[in-house]
């Protein structure tokens, strides 16, 4: 015989419940990642966790703003790939319109040095984010001006700095170079999940 705390079962099923409703409203389901080929030959891989946090920053109602944050993950050795684990999300502090994203530097610095320190080193700063209120995201000429500039003077370990865009519909990446000379869109791999 099986008995049922029916309290248990009656919070898990609003749970359940909850969450169905959460990933309706903002047409997200359970990920597994996305994977983009690098110019280079190597993989970007977005795991579940920083895509879960990009999507509920998603600009899906007429008043939204953008939203935005760095790119915290990890680079495989003696390989050109890199892995993003963590996304930061938008502070207080950040400049927000309905089309534009202005991170604030604090508190942001001391979060990227906090996941470098827990990870010992292993969790680096890879890039930055942000949203667009469009389905297909295209990258704006003051975007690729703030992507060179970041290129030219964000202290960081690799050769590239990586840039996502999440549109309502698709994620689109580049990299750009130490110097901030080139920018390459990276090719999905992976379709939407």
């Amino acid at each position: 015989m099986v008995i049922v705390n029916h309290d248990q079962h009656q919070d898990r099923t609003i749970t359940n419940v909850f969450e169905w409703v959460w990933r309706a409203f903002l047409g997200t389901r359970p990920r597994k990642q996305l994977q983009f080929l690098r110019p280079n030959g190597g993989t970007l891989r977005i795991g579940t966790k920083a895509l879960t946090r990009i999507d509920k920053q998603l600009q899906v109602r007429q008043r939204d703003c953008e939203a935005g944050g760095v790119l915290l993950g990890r680079i495989i050795v003696e390989r050109p790939d890199f892995v993003i684990d963590v996304v930061t999300e938008p502070t207080k502090r950040d400049k927000r319109t309905r089309t534009n994203f202005d991170r604030a530097e604090q508190p942001t610095q001391s979060r990227i040095f906090k996941a470098w320190k827990a990870s010992s080193g292993e969790r680096n700063y890879l890039g930055e984010w942000h949203t667009h209120p469009e389905n297909d995201p295209t990258p704006s000429q003051i975007d690729k001006n703030n992507w060179r500039r970041l290129a030219r003077t964000a202290r960081f370990e690799q050769d590239v700095l990586f840039f996502v865009i999440a549109g309502l519909k698709r994620k689109r990446a580049w990299e750009v170079g130490r110097g901030g000379k080139v920018i390459a869109e990276l090719r999905q791999l992976t379709s939407e999940p």
